[in-house]
């Protein structure tokens, strides 16, 4: 179950939401899982901030999500997700190309490295967040992400 780290909790009102996932996310995953839901949906806005990746692996995953049918944030960590995980993992050279995006505490967010969410929740910020004044993540979350994990990230609606 996804889960909404807020500004508050971190005792800075002016950050964002961070989204993170409860547990490890990786590839082999069997059930459908809104913590595989956020993690495809921060790929998808991570490979669509216009001056962001590198656009031979923007190229290549924007085929592998358009390929995926309905939607490509589906829930399912299957070959697609791999795929656009590993594009994602060459353009932030990550130490560990493994597929793995790991749950991260408070104290991490803050003070820990840079970690896969991390980087996918800051470009979602700079995508969806940079163009509108006085937007939150949570208006911009509504209408992008599919609605079981936008319930398990609100709750209250």
């Amino acid at each position: 179950m996804a889960h909404v780290i807020t500004g508050e909790i971190v005792s800075s009102s002016s950050m964002p939401d961070f989204w993170t996932v409860t547990q490890d996310v990786y590839p082999g995953m069997r059930a459908v899982s809104t913590d595989v839901m956020l993690v495809q949906a921060l790929l998808v806005g991570y490979f669509m901030v216009p001056a962001g990746p590198r656009p031979d692996l923007k190229a290549r995953a924007g085929t592998i999500i358009a390929r995926s049918g309905k939607r490509f944030d589906d829930g399912i960590y299957g070959p697609n997700t791999r795929l656009v995980m590993s594009l994602f993992e060459e353009d932030m050279r990550a130490p560990f190309k493994d597929g793995i995006v790991r749950a991260v505490s408070v104290s991490n967010l803050l003070f820990g490295p840079e970690t896969k969410i991390k980087k996918l929740n800051l470009s979602w910020n700079m995508m969806m967040l940079g163009g509108a004044p006085g937007g939150t993540k949570k208006e911009t979350g509504r209408g992008a992400l599919q609605p079981a994990l936008f319930r398990d990230l609100y709750p209250s609606g």
